[in-house]
């Protein structure tokens, strides 16, 4: 089911790995998710800290929040972490941190605490005249976040549509198990959600300690040169993904770039609109005269981008105006299925040459990931299917980040990593759905 794929560690939101879990937690892992490593009661298990949603909650910020998770951030993560069903909203006021709070409010702290790391967090829930103390550290602003976003679990489960709950009094210790945990949501072969929708997607991702999000694109971004491609596809114009790079950071999620650049280039290459965007694009195909492919239910059209220099300056101006508009570092060219790679116009010089056509396949990503990094800094991502099993697999290049898609329930990641990792090659792990 290629039209919505869920990758890299979907299955974390329901199991945690390597976890040193404390007995007390055990009840927990239906309502955290995920789970977190380590809680303890400090008190035992019948004490409690009631929580009264009416009452003023105490805000105090301790260090200095900078962008993209800053103050505001914050405060809005805060609110949205009491919005538990009621009608109306606690009052939530800020203190500075060098004001006393008075016994008669509940007190929410965060602090930054470099020495917990970036990602990790604690969240310290004891009771003071009444009211709830609440302390998050982290070693980050995200640290932080994370931790505000496992006090929102809490409150959903033990407070929602209640104006009193009690709470345990708890202490909870957590960091992520792998760095990157996240999806890429395909919005080339169904509608293009609106930035609205996208927009709630990152809040999810964010509940739940993601931290990576890619839209995977064959022709949906506006290219201000391209118009004959997009048009009337929905596509997310240059606006609309500054918008949600910059939101997607503020959450602690990084929006990574995503363009198609060697199969599945079929909404492009089927276009002759030379008078319209001044390009022929039929003439940069592997075949111009099309081949039957997966993704087209009758007929014939142009399938994959030819492995030629004309492509590679084709691409390279696609490159110059969308990967601007993103902070990220890594970069998902994709260059997987390439159904029709040797068939066409390269099928001369892989018959004289003696090449096989992982060699081709190979050239052109070495060829990808030099124009990448040296003219925008950022490291390639690739699918590896084409050379996963391939002799050639040592020679791609350090750089270059490989993921390892199955749909098939059958599909070993074991083994199928191992070879990754034998050949010294950074990699994520993509079950698909």
């Amino acid at each position: 089911v290629h039209s919505q794929v869920f990758w890299m560690i979907a299955h974390l939101l329901l199991l945690r790995i390597n976890a040193d879990r404390s007995p007390p937690c055990h009840k927990l892992h239906d309502i955290l998710l995920p789970p977190p490593r380590t809680c303890f009661l400090p008190r035992g298990v019948n004490s409690t800290v009631h929580v009264h949603l009416h009452a003023h909650i105490v805000l105090q910020l301790f260090g200095r929040f900078p962008n993209p998770i800053n103050q505001k951030v914050l405060e809005e993560a805060v609110w949205r972490a009491f919005d538990v069903g009621l009608n109306g909203l606690p009052s939530i006021v800020y203190l500075d941190p060098d004001v006393a709070v008075e016994p008669t409010s509940a007190q929410l702290r965060l602090e930054l605490a470099s020495e917990l790391g970036d990602e990790a967090y604690e969240l310290a829930i004891s009771s003071r005249a009444e009211h709830a103390d609440i302390v998050v550290r982290g070693g980050s602003g995200v640290g932080v976040l994370h931790g505000v976003r496992t006090l929102q679990q809490l409150l959903i489960a033990q407070c929602g549509g209640l104006e009193t709950c009690t709470m345990p009094e708890i202490h909870i210790r957590d960091q992520p198990d792998l760095p990157t945990r996240g999806v890429m949501l395909d919005i080339s072969r169904n509608k293009v959600p609106t930035v609205s929708t996208l927009k709630h997607l990152i809040d999810l991702l964010s509940d739940m300690k993601m931290n990576h999000l890619q839209l995977y694109t064959e022709h949906t971004f506006e290219y201000s040169s391209h118009r004959a491609v997009w048009r009337d596809s929905g596509a997310l114009g240059r606006s609309d993904v500054k918008e949600l790079a910059s939101y997607a950071a503020a959450r602690g999620v990084d929006l990574v770039p995503n363009q198609q650049s060697l199969g599945h280039m079929h909404h492009w290459l089927k276009h002759d609109d030379e008078e319209e965007d001044g390009v022929l694009y039929r003439e940069l195909a592997e075949c111009p005269e099309g081949i039957h492919h997966p993704f087209q239910w009758w007929g014939r059209e142009p399938y994959g981008l030819a492995p030629t220099a004309e492509s590679l300056t084709f691409l390279e101006g696609l490159y110059a105006e969308l990967l601007p508009l993103f902070n990220s570092t890594l970069f998902n060219v994709n260059l997987d299925e390439t159904f029709d790679l040797g068939q066409c116009r390269t099928k001369h010089r892989l018959e004289s040459s003696g090449l096989q056509k992982e060699e081709l396949y190979l050239e052109f990503l070495q060829k990808l990931y030099h124009l990448v990094w040296e003219g925008h800094r950022k490291r390639i991502m690739v699918w590896a299917d084409v050379l996963h099993w391939s002799d050639l697999l040592p020679q791609v290049p350090a750089g270059v980040v490989m993921l390892d898609w199955g749909y098939e329930a059958e599909h070993s990641f074991m083994e199928s990593s191992a070879r990754l990792r034998a050949a010294g090659l950074e990699f994520f792990t993509c079950p698909g759905t």
